[in-house]
């Protein structure tokens, strides 16, 4: 009995507290606003933990020294917490009454049962007085611009402005109606997270030293690197770049009928999609190289892989979303979930695993001589370009494929 009694006033504290959150949340904001805070707070809040957790070193427990530590982070749980938390309350109630140790269980469950009996009763009363002016603020949407859209609008123009006027009121549609879905936008806080974790993993890494274990390790870091963030680019854009042509939705009619091309169509949605991302993959290839101590001539070449790679990455995306289209779905996550962006998924990988194993040798090659101080033979100059030379038609073949069988599959989407 004294077990249910402290998990039903255990669940009922922060349930109270809850409603009396979101009934706030409704007061202060209208719905939109709520919708948008809440999906900021997620995204937030799933960024902060995901780094955490990896800041922890979950490795160390490899170690004994780690899983010695480990072990008396377990064996301080026994100790007693704030006497002003419920879950003390909670483990205060039921410790002593299972282990028959001394304390007062008794005392600690009127603690517990009060308050989430005074705590249901505020709810309770607060509510009941506010509840038909927060209904009544809920059903109330966002009904005209205000002075923030207007000042986004005219920076959306200036930031499309070089490109020509049916191009520029493509991209700054598109850009907008992305920066008004907080579902959408949210999600760039995640990115964060995802670079800081990448970078983060080298640390993790046996490649410090002199040693002939960490020289290879960090020559094979240094190698699959620009595989491993092009990978992490395309799991951006399988979220970003893939559902583009769904989220149309059924504007998508209102494109077909108007004097667009197909072509100006599939360009628009490429740039909004190629320049961040190719943006995004510097940022974690320069990064990590600086981490990894990659010699300058090395990472320009990643650099300039990258330019090539990233635009075939795009318009695959945009291909297979065209050929996949859910355009009776409104939510882009649940877009990248379906068949479609598993093909995607799988097809980039293919690439990039090529594209790799093109480059491993000539990287492997001028990283040797940078080291050494050696310059390269004749025949390896022309291994090293040949290699280069043959990733690069591949990734032209690739896009200018992709490319063409994204305009034939936006031909065929229903109107």
């Amino acid at each position: 009995m004294a077990l249910v009694g402290v998990l039903a006033s255990f669940v009922v504290i922060p349930t109270a507290i809850g409603v009396l959150l979101a009934t706030a949340m409704v007061l202060l904001f209208p719905a939109r606003g709520a919708r948008d805070t809440l999906a900021v707070g997620i995204g937030l809040l799933i960024g902060g933990a995901v780094m955490l957790v990896r800041m922890l070193d979950p490795e160390r427990l490899a170690h004994p020294s780690g899983l010695m530590g480990f072990a008396g982070f377990l064996a301080g749980f026994g100790a007693t917490g704030s006497p002003y938390w419920p879950t003390t309350w909670a483990a205060e109630t039921l410790v002593p009454l299972f282990a028959g140790r001394d304390g007062e269980p008794w005392f600690n469950l009127a603690l517990l049962v009060s308050t989430a009996a005074m705590l249901t009763t505020v709810s309770a009363e607060i509510v009941e007085r506010v509840y038909l002016k927060a209904w009544s603020k809920a059903q109330v949407g966002r009904v005209r611009a205000g002075g923030a859209e207007r000042g986004l609008g005219r920076w959306l123009d200036r930031l499309a402005a070089p490109l020509p006027r049916l191009g520029r009121l493509l991209v700054v549609k598109d850009l907008t109606v992305f920066v008004r879905d907080a579902s959408q936008w949210s999600q760039l806080l995640l990115l964060g997270a995802v670079v800081a974790i990448y970078v983060y993993n080298f640390r993790a890494l046996p490649i410090d030293g002199d040693g002939f274990l960490a020289e290879r390790m960090r020559d094979m870091a240094i190698v699959l690197n620009l595989g491993l963030g092009a990978f992490v680019t395309t799991s951006v854009a399988v979220r970003f770049v893939f559902p583009m042509v769904s989220l149309e939705g059924r504007a998508w009619i209102v494109l077909r009928t108007a004097p667009i091309s197909l072509e100006q169509i599939w360009w628009s949605k490429f740039w909004i999609g190629y320049v961040p991302l190719l943006a995004f993959a510097a940022l974690l290839i320069g990064a990590t190289n600086g981490y990894l101590g990659v010699p300058a001539l090395l990472t320009a070449s990643f650099m300039v892989t990258l330019v090539p790679l990233i635009a075939t990455l795009v318009s695959m995306g945009l291909s297979f979303g065209a050929a996949h289209p859910r355009l009776d779905v409104p939510n882009a996550a649940q877009i990248a979930t379906g068949f479609g962006a598993i093909v995607y998924m799988v097809s980039s990988l293919l690439v990039i695993t090529v594209v790799v194993t093109l480059e491993a040798w000539p990287t492997w090659r001028l990283l040797r001589a940078v080291r050494t101080g050696r310059a390269l033979a004749a025949p390896e100059v022309v291994g090293v370009l040949g290699l280069y030379a043959t990733a690069f038609v591949v990734l032209v073949v690739v896009f200018t494929t992709a490319r063409r069988a994204g305009l034939r599959a936006l031909a065929r989407l229903p109107l």
